[in-house]
C-alpha cells in the first residue's frame, strides 16, 4: 500500500495520454507540427547493413513476399509499392458533407503501414542498389538482409518461439534480389511524388498545395499572369509567402552544358583514382618477381600506393540546393523580418520529363516556371516524398 511503491510500479503501466487537440498547441507546436523535417526525425531508428543508425526515414525497408509462380520468396520494397499505388476513385455523392481536399488532405499524410514479414534496411541511394548487384560482387547482396530476417524465412528459432517461417516459404528456398531493384524504386518514388502533387496541379488555386510566385497577394489566382519575377525580386517574393516551404521549378536548372561539365569532371577523377590502383598492382607485381623486400614503414602510415587525391574532393559532400531568402512580413505587431532557407527541387531531374508532361499538360500551372510548396499539416506526404526521391538520385558532383 505504499504509495511510492504503487507509482513506481505503475509508472510503466499507465495508459498513454491522448493525442492533444490542435485547439490546445502553442504557436511553437503547430510550427513544429507542420515540418516535414521534424516528422522525418521522429521516425523510428533503425541500422543498416553497415550498422549506421538512422530514422527509417532515410532507409527504404525490404520485405519478402513470394513469387506467384514458384513461392520462392523475393526481396521487394512492399511499403514503397503501397504508398506510390494510386487508390481507386470513389464516387462522391452528392449530399456529401465531407469536401473534396478533406480526401486530399488524408491522400497527403505520411503513409504508415504495418508489416508482419521481417524487415530489412538498405540506404536509400540509387548507386547503392546499382552496386550492391553486380556481377563480380556475387551474392554480396545478402548482406543487405539481416540476420533475423533470414532465420525467420529458413525456418529456424532462435528459442523465442516468434521467428516462425511464414507458410508459404519453404525452408529449402533461397531469398532472391531483383536484377532491376534500383530502375523499380525509381520508378516507384518517382510514381510517389506524382501522387502527392496531382491534387495540387489538377486545381487552378493550387488546392492548397501550391503558390505561384507571381502573385503573392493572391497565390494561386487563375487571373494572374504566369510571367516570373525578376531575379531581384525572387528572394523578396519568397518571404511573403508566410507559408513557403519548398521551391519547385518546372523548368531544367541546370543547362545541358553544365551537366555534361560535371559529367566529365567525375570521369576524370574516377579514371585518376584508377590509374593509381594499376600502378599499385604493376609495383606488387615487380616486387615480387624481383623477389624485393618489403621497405619498414612508419607506424600508422598507410601505403596508398601512390599520390591520391584526399577524400574531401574525390567524393565531396552531397551538395542540396536551397535558397535563402530574407524579406518583410505580417505579423500581430505588424510588419517583421522574415529569414528563410528553402529547399529547391528540379522536378524535370527527379521526375523526368515525360513524367513532369503528364503531370501538367492541360493544367493552368502548365506555363509556370517555378512554384512554392506551402509548408503545413497537408502537404508532409508531399514533402517526405519529394525528400525521399532527392535523396534517392542525388550524387556527389
Amino acid at each position: 500500500m505504499d504509495p511510492i511503491s504503487l507509482a513506481a510500479r505503475e509508472r510503466w503501466t499507465e495508459p498513454k495520454m491522448p493525442e492533444p487537440r490542435r485547439e490546445d498547441l502553442t504557436p511553437f507546436q503547430r510550427k513544429l507540427y507542420a515540418n516535414p523535417a521534424a516528422h522525418a526525425l521522429s521516425t523510428s531508428i533503425r541500422a543498416d547493413r553497415t550498422s549506421t543508425v538512422l530514422p527509417s526515414f532515410f532507409y527504404l525497408s525490404l520485405h519478402p513476399k513470394p513469387h506467384p509462380t514458384t513461392s520462392a520468396p523475393w526481396m521487394l520494397p512492399l511499403e514503397l509499392a503501397d504508398a506510390a499505388k494510386r487508390s481507386p476513385k470513389k464516387k462522391s455523392k452528392s449530399n456529401s458533407a465531407e469536401p473534396q481536399d478533406a480526401q486530399q488532405q488524408q491522400q497527403n499524410k505520411p503513409h504508415r503501414s504495418v508489416r508482419t514479414s521481417p524487415s530489412s534496411y538498405v540506404a536509400l541511394r540509387q548507386t547503392h542498389l546499382r552496386n550492391i548487384r553486380t556481377a563480380n560482387k556475387g551474392t554480396m547482396w545478402e548482406q543487405a538482409v539481416n540476420t533475423r530476417a533470414r532465420m525467420k524465412l529458413l525456418g529456424r528459432q532462435d528459442g523465442d518461439g516468434d521467428d516462425v517461417p511464414p507458410p508459404q516459404n519453404k525452408p529449402h528456398q533461397k531469398l532472391v534480389w531483383r536484377e532491376d531493384m534500383d530502375e523499380m524504386v525509381l520508378r516507384l518514388l518517382r510514381d510517389l511524388v506524382a501522387r502527392r502533387l496531382e491534387y495540387g496541379f489538377s486545381k487552378p488555386r493550387g488546392g492548397g498545395l501550391f503558390a505561384r510566385m507571381s502573385d503573392t497577394s493572391s497565390p494561386g489566382d487563375p487571373s494572374a499572369s504566369p510571367r516570373q519575377p525578376a531575379p531581384s525580386s525572387f528572394a523578396d517574393c519568397l518571404a511573403r509567402i508566410p507559408d513557403a516551404g519548398a521551391v519547385l521549378f518546372l523548368r531544367r536548372v541546370t543547362s545541358e552544358v553544365t551537366r555534361e561539365v560535371e559529367r566529365r569532371v567525375r570521369e576524370c577523377l574516377e579514371a585518376g583514382d584508377g590509374l593509381v590502383d594499376q600502378l599499385v598492382k604493376i609495383r606488387e607485381t615487380t616486387r615480387r618477381t624481383l623477389k624485393e623486400e618489403v621497405l619498414p614503414r612508419t607506424h600508422g602510415i598507410l601505403d596508398a600506393g601512390g599520390p591520391r587525391l584526399q577524400p574531401s574532393i574525390l567524393y565531396p559532400p552531397l551538395d542540396y540546393p536551397s535558397v535563402r531568402c530574407v524579406g518583410r512580413q505580417e505579423g500581430k505587431d505588424g510588419e517583421v523580418m522574415v529569414e528563410k532557407e528553402l529547399p529547391v527541387y528540379d522536378l524535370v531531374e527527379l521526375l523526368g520529363p515525360t513524367k513532369l508532361e503528364e503531370l501538367v499538360k492541360g493544367t493552368v500551372w502548365e506555363t509556370e516556371t517555378v512554384v512554392v510548396l506551402r509548408e503545413k499539416e497537408t502537404t508532409i506526404g508531399a514533402h517526405h516524398a519529394l525528400m525521399q526521391l532527392q535523396d534517392y538520385v542525388i550524387e556527389s558532383v
